[in-house]
Protein backbone atom coordinates (compact mmCIF):
# COMPACT_ATOMS: atom_id res chain seq x y z
CA UNK A 1 0.00 0.00 0.00
CA UNK A 2 2.83 2.39 0.83
CA UNK A 3 4.51 1.71 -2.51
CA UNK A 4 1.18 2.31 -4.27
CA UNK A 5 0.60 5.57 -2.42
CA UNK A 6 4.12 6.78 -3.18
CA UNK A 7 3.52 6.06 -6.86
CA UNK A 8 0.11 7.77 -6.99
CA UNK A 9 1.45 10.92 -5.38
CA UNK A 10 4.81 11.13 -7.17
CA UNK A 11 4.81 14.55 -8.80
CA UNK A 12 7.79 13.84 -11.05
CA UNK A 13 6.20 10.70 -12.50
CA UNK A 14 2.82 12.42 -12.91
CA UNK A 15 4.46 15.25 -14.82
CA UNK A 16 6.63 12.99 -16.99
CA UNK A 17 3.72 10.65 -17.69
CA UNK A 18 1.44 13.57 -18.59
CA UNK A 19 -1.22 12.13 -16.30
CA UNK A 20 -4.38 14.26 -16.37
CA UNK A 21 -6.63 14.81 -13.33
CA UNK A 22 -9.60 12.89 -14.70
CA UNK A 23 -7.51 9.71 -14.86
CA UNK A 24 -7.38 9.79 -11.05
CA UNK A 25 -10.96 10.95 -10.48
CA UNK A 26 -12.64 7.61 -11.25
CA UNK A 27 -10.15 5.73 -9.07
CA UNK A 28 -10.93 8.07 -6.17
CA UNK A 29 -14.68 7.46 -6.51
CA UNK A 30 -14.22 3.68 -6.69
CA UNK A 31 -12.02 3.55 -3.58
CA UNK A 32 -14.20 5.82 -1.46
CA UNK A 33 -17.31 3.82 -2.43
CA UNK A 34 -16.04 0.26 -2.16
CA UNK A 35 -13.50 0.34 0.68
CA UNK A 36 -13.40 1.63 4.25
CA UNK A 37 -10.25 0.92 6.24
CA UNK A 38 -6.89 2.50 7.05
CA UNK A 39 -5.35 1.30 3.77
CA UNK A 40 -8.12 2.79 1.63
CA UNK A 41 -7.87 6.11 3.47
CA UNK A 42 -4.14 6.21 2.71
CA UNK A 43 -4.86 5.53 -0.95
CA UNK A 44 -7.52 8.27 -1.00
CA UNK A 45 -5.00 10.77 0.37
CA UNK A 46 -2.49 9.77 -2.30
CA UNK A 47 -5.09 10.01 -5.08
CA UNK A 48 -6.16 13.45 -3.92
CA UNK A 49 -2.55 14.63 -3.86
CA UNK A 50 -1.95 13.09 -7.28
CA UNK A 51 -5.05 14.83 -8.65
CA UNK A 52 -3.70 18.20 -7.53
CA UNK A 53 -0.26 17.45 -8.97
CA UNK A 54 -1.77 16.52 -12.36
CA UNK A 55 -3.50 19.87 -12.83
CA UNK A 56 -0.43 21.61 -14.36
CA UNK A 57 -0.48 18.97 -17.11
CA UNK A 58 -3.99 20.09 -17.99
CA UNK A 59 -2.83 23.70 -18.13
CA UNK A 60 -0.35 22.76 -20.86
CA UNK A 61 -3.08 21.61 -23.25
CA UNK A 62 -5.76 24.20 -22.40
CA UNK A 63 -4.13 27.47 -23.41
CA UNK A 64 -5.94 30.72 -24.06
CA UNK A 65 -9.13 31.95 -22.41
CA UNK A 66 -11.56 29.42 -20.95
CA UNK A 67 -15.03 29.93 -19.53
CA UNK A 68 -16.80 27.28 -17.46
CA UNK A 69 -20.59 27.51 -17.42
CA UNK A 70 -22.02 25.38 -14.62
CA UNK A 71 -25.66 24.47 -14.13
CA UNK A 72 -26.75 24.88 -10.49
CA UNK A 73 -30.48 24.35 -11.02
CA UNK A 74 -32.52 22.10 -8.75
CA UNK A 75 -32.44 19.07 -11.04
CA UNK A 76 -28.64 18.88 -10.77
CA UNK A 77 -28.94 17.77 -7.13
CA UNK A 78 -31.45 14.97 -7.77
CA UNK A 79 -29.29 12.59 -9.82
CA UNK A 80 -26.35 10.49 -8.64
CA UNK A 81 -23.42 9.32 -10.74
CA UNK A 82 -23.09 5.54 -10.85
CA UNK A 83 -20.20 3.21 -11.58
CA UNK A 84 -20.86 3.28 -15.31
CA UNK A 85 -20.34 7.03 -15.42
CA UNK A 86 -24.07 7.50 -15.98
CA UNK A 87 -26.66 9.03 -13.72
CA UNK A 88 -29.86 7.87 -12.16
CA UNK A 89 -32.57 9.20 -9.88
CA UNK A 90 -32.12 10.19 -6.27
CA UNK A 91 -33.60 6.91 -5.07
CA UNK A 92 -30.33 5.32 -6.18
CA UNK A 93 -28.27 7.58 -3.96
CA UNK A 94 -27.39 4.80 -1.53
CA UNK A 95 -27.40 1.87 -3.93
CA UNK A 96 -24.38 -0.38 -4.34
CA UNK A 97 -24.09 0.80 -7.95
CA UNK A 98 -23.93 4.48 -7.12
CA UNK A 99 -21.30 6.91 -5.92
CA UNK A 100 -22.48 9.39 -3.33
CA UNK A 101 -21.83 12.16 -5.86
CA UNK A 102 -24.56 14.22 -7.50
CA UNK A 103 -24.35 15.93 -10.87
CA UNK A 104 -24.05 19.17 -8.89
CA UNK A 105 -21.02 17.84 -6.96
CA UNK A 106 -19.33 16.69 -10.16
CA UNK A 107 -20.01 20.00 -11.88
CA UNK A 108 -18.31 21.85 -9.02
CA UNK A 109 -15.25 19.56 -9.16
CA UNK A 110 -14.87 19.97 -12.93
CA UNK A 111 -15.32 23.75 -12.55
CA UNK A 112 -12.67 23.91 -9.84
CA UNK A 113 -10.23 21.75 -11.82
CA UNK A 114 -10.50 23.93 -14.92
CA UNK A 115 -10.26 27.07 -12.79
CA UNK A 116 -7.03 25.87 -11.17
CA UNK A 117 -5.55 24.73 -14.48
CA UNK A 118 -6.48 27.60 -16.77
CA UNK A 119 -7.52 30.54 -14.56
CA UNK A 120 -10.93 30.07 -16.17
CA UNK A 121 -13.86 32.38 -15.62
CA UNK A 122 -16.78 30.61 -13.95
CA UNK A 123 -20.42 31.40 -14.65
CA UNK A 124 -23.20 29.61 -12.79
CA UNK A 125 -26.79 29.59 -13.93
CA UNK A 126 -30.28 28.44 -13.04
CA UNK A 127 -33.17 30.78 -13.84
CA UNK A 128 -30.54 33.53 -14.20
CA UNK A 129 -26.76 33.62 -14.53
CA UNK A 130 -23.98 35.22 -12.55
CA UNK A 131 -20.17 35.21 -12.59
CA UNK A 132 -18.66 33.33 -9.66
CA UNK A 133 -15.59 34.76 -7.96
CA UNK A 134 -13.10 32.37 -6.38
CA UNK A 135 -9.69 32.25 -4.72
CA UNK A 136 -6.99 30.68 -6.92
CA UNK A 137 -4.99 29.96 -3.77
CA UNK A 138 -7.34 27.21 -2.59
CA UNK A 139 -6.64 23.56 -3.27
CA UNK A 140 -8.87 22.06 -5.94
CA UNK A 141 -11.15 20.16 -3.54
CA UNK A 142 -11.54 23.14 -1.20
CA UNK A 143 -12.18 25.30 -4.26
CA UNK A 144 -14.92 22.92 -5.42
CA UNK A 145 -16.60 23.25 -2.02
CA UNK A 146 -16.28 27.04 -2.11
CA UNK A 147 -18.09 27.17 -5.47
CA UNK A 148 -21.17 25.60 -3.93
CA UNK A 149 -23.97 27.80 -2.69
CA UNK A 150 -26.61 28.84 -5.18
CA UNK A 151 -28.70 25.87 -6.23
CA UNK A 152 -32.30 25.48 -7.21
CA UNK A 153 -34.62 26.99 -9.76
CA UNK A 154 -35.07 26.45 -13.47
CA UNK A 155 -32.46 25.76 -16.17
CA UNK A 156 -32.01 28.75 -18.47
CA UNK A 157 -28.73 28.41 -20.35
CA UNK A 158 -29.55 31.45 -22.48
CA UNK A 159 -28.83 33.70 -19.50
CA UNK A 160 -25.27 32.32 -19.31
CA UNK A 161 -24.53 33.20 -22.94
CA UNK A 162 -25.95 36.66 -22.29
CA UNK A 163 -23.73 36.97 -19.19
CA UNK A 164 -20.49 36.36 -21.12
CA UNK A 165 -21.48 38.40 -24.17
CA UNK A 166 -18.74 40.89 -24.94
CA UNK A 167 -15.82 38.80 -23.67
CA UNK A 168 -14.10 36.50 -26.16
CA UNK A 169 -13.16 32.96 -25.14
CA UNK A 170 -11.17 30.29 -26.94
CA UNK A 171 -13.38 27.60 -25.43
CA UNK A 172 -16.51 27.33 -23.34
CA UNK A 173 -17.15 24.23 -21.21
CA UNK A 174 -20.82 23.82 -20.26
CA UNK A 175 -21.65 21.39 -17.44
CA UNK A 176 -25.37 20.72 -17.17
CA UNK A 177 -28.15 18.15 -17.25
CA UNK A 178 -29.58 20.16 -20.19
CA UNK A 179 -33.12 20.46 -18.87
CA UNK A 180 -33.36 23.77 -20.66
CA UNK A 181 -35.28 25.66 -23.32
CA UNK A 182 -33.51 24.92 -26.59
CA UNK A 183 -34.90 27.78 -28.68
CA UNK A 184 -33.93 30.65 -26.37
CA UNK A 185 -30.41 29.37 -25.77
CA UNK A 186 -29.81 28.78 -29.48
CA UNK A 187 -30.59 32.43 -30.15
CA UNK A 188 -28.40 33.55 -27.25
CA UNK A 189 -25.53 31.40 -28.59
CA UNK A 190 -25.94 32.87 -32.08
CA UNK A 191 -25.90 36.36 -30.61
CA UNK A 192 -22.60 35.55 -28.88
CA UNK A 193 -21.13 34.27 -32.17
CA UNK A 194 -22.29 37.36 -34.00
CA UNK A 195 -21.10 39.94 -31.49
CA UNK A 196 -18.17 38.41 -29.63
CA UNK A 197 -16.36 35.21 -30.69
CA UNK A 198 -16.65 31.68 -32.10
CA UNK A 199 -15.19 29.43 -29.38
CA UNK A 200 -14.95 25.67 -29.16
CA UNK A 201 -17.88 24.52 -27.03
CA UNK A 202 -17.81 21.34 -24.94
CA UNK A 203 -21.17 20.43 -23.43
CA UNK A 204 -20.96 17.82 -20.68
CA UNK A 205 -24.51 16.52 -20.28
CA UNK A 206 -24.16 14.78 -16.94
CA UNK A 207 -27.67 13.35 -16.72
CA UNK A 208 -27.42 11.55 -20.08
CA UNK A 209 -30.92 12.53 -21.16
CA UNK A 210 -29.77 12.68 -24.77
CA UNK A 211 -30.85 16.26 -25.39
CA UNK A 212 -29.02 18.31 -28.04
CA UNK A 213 -29.19 21.97 -27.01
CA UNK A 214 -26.80 23.40 -29.62
CA UNK A 215 -25.47 22.31 -33.00
CA UNK A 216 -22.37 23.61 -34.79
CA UNK A 217 -19.08 22.33 -36.19
CA UNK A 218 -17.33 23.62 -33.06
CA UNK A 219 -19.92 22.31 -30.59
CA UNK A 220 -19.26 18.90 -29.06
CA UNK A 221 -21.78 17.17 -26.76
CA UNK A 222 -20.99 14.36 -24.33
CA UNK A 223 -23.41 12.29 -22.28
CA UNK A 224 -22.53 11.14 -18.77
CA UNK A 225 -19.73 11.87 -16.34
CA UNK A 226 -16.90 10.60 -18.53
CA UNK A 227 -13.99 12.59 -19.93
CA UNK A 228 -14.17 11.94 -23.67
CA UNK A 229 -14.54 15.71 -24.04
CA UNK A 230 -11.00 16.16 -22.79
CA UNK A 231 -9.61 13.64 -25.26
CA UNK A 232 -11.44 15.42 -28.09
CA UNK A 233 -10.15 18.78 -26.89
CA UNK A 234 -6.61 17.46 -27.31
CA UNK A 235 -7.38 16.30 -30.85
CA UNK A 236 -9.40 19.33 -31.98
CA UNK A 237 -7.43 22.21 -30.55
CA UNK A 238 -3.81 21.07 -30.66
CA UNK A 239 -2.04 21.28 -34.00
CA UNK A 240 0.15 18.22 -34.56
CA UNK A 241 2.10 20.15 -37.21
CA UNK A 242 2.90 22.90 -34.69
CA UNK A 243 4.03 20.34 -32.12
CA UNK A 244 6.30 18.61 -34.65
CA UNK A 245 7.77 21.98 -35.60
CA UNK A 246 8.61 22.66 -31.95
CA UNK A 247 10.19 19.21 -31.57
CA UNK A 248 12.33 19.75 -34.67
CA UNK A 249 13.89 22.80 -33.03
CA UNK A 250 15.29 20.74 -30.20
CA UNK A 251 19.04 20.17 -30.54
CA UNK A 252 20.44 16.84 -29.31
Amino acid sequence: IKLLCDLLSNGDLIRKGKVLPHQLDLAYKVVITEFSDSNSRSVLQALQKGYELAIPNLAEVMTGNTCVIADVSGSMTSCYINKDGKTTGSSWGTSSNSYDVTCYDQAMLISATLAKATNADIVQFDSSARRKSYSPNLGVFDLAESLKGNKGGATNLATAWQQIKGKAYDRVVIISDNECNRQSQVQAYKDYLRTTADPYVYIIELASYGTVPLASEKVNIYFGAGYQWMDDLLKDEISIADRLAEISKVEF
